[in-house]
């Protein structure tokens, strides 16, 4: 397995860090600044929550990538759930939020497929060509 296929398992793990991240802060601001409702302020609270625990999961997930790539996977579908839902709901461009769901995808998929090469190469398995 080279490098540049490790970078990008490891890649994976810091964009859902860094997604996740910044998902939690901003609904952090908006529960401090906002003037919103209780029920308004639960739902970013358990919003919040959910974010960080993400964080954790793919923090997790780097410690082992091998034993732990399904996370990529699992990871996919609040992304592709709430692209479908802000599509609908929003002014958003569906090109846009399409296009940005599929390079997720992509890189997503292709960490996981890099990430159980790691695990052959770890157990000393390799393929004959």
């Amino acid at each position: 397995m080279n490098n540049l296929k490790k970078i990008h398992v490891y890649l994976c793990a810091v964009l859902g860090i860094l997604i996740n991240f910044i998902y939690a802060g901003l609904f952090f601001m908006e529960i401090i600044t906002g003037d919103f409702s209780i029920i308004e302020n639960q739902v970013f609270i358990s919003a919040l929550s959910l974010e960080i625990s993400w964080v954790f999961l793919f923090i997790w997930f780097i410690l082992r990538p091998c034993k732990r790539r399904d996370i990529l996977i699992i990871s996919l579908i609040p992304m592709i759930t709430a692209n479908f839902l802000n599509t609908i709901f929003s002014d958003s461009s569906f090109w846009l939020n399409t296009f940005i769901l599929c390079v997720f995808c992509i890189v997503f998929i292709t960490g996981y497929v890099f990430a159980g090469e790691m695990k052959i190469v770890q157990s000393g398995y390799k393929k004959e060509k």
